[in-house]
């Protein structure tokens, strides 16, 4: 149970270790899926840098500290930006899709002619 004697800049300090703590195992989890995790992940960021948390270092320089979803980006709440950060580490390039159904009929073009 929490001590409610606790100041808030303490308690403050201790939800930024928290965050520190958890944040990349959350985006980890989201980065590629076919699903809103990237997007509320991306989007939890967010409202953790407006409230004043940091934003949050890498882990490791290979990295980013954003989710992209695997419909290149068009679900995952990011600016252009945002974008542009996340694609500058190695085998993270967000590959260029206008519409969900332009990269899935790519991809199923793709998998024919893999066939054929």
């Amino acid at each position: 149970m929490a001590d409610k004697k606790l100041s808030y800049k303490r308690r403050y300090e201790l939800l930024l270790k928290a965050f520190s703590h958890i944040w990349w195992l959350a985006r980890r989890y989201a980065d590629g899926r076919s699903s809103t995790a990237a997007s509320s992940y991306n989007n939890a960021l967010h409202l953790a840098m407006q409230a004043g948390f940091p934003k949050p270092g890498n882990v490791s320089s290979r990295e980013p500290i954003w989710a992209m979803d695997s419909h290149g980006g068009l679900y995952s709440n990011l600016s252009p930006e945002e974008i542009e950060e996340y694609n500058k580490f190695p085998g993270r390039a967000v590959k260029d899709a206008s519409t969900p159904q332009d990269s899935q009929t790519q991809g199923g073009l793709n998998e024919l002619q893999t066939r054929i």
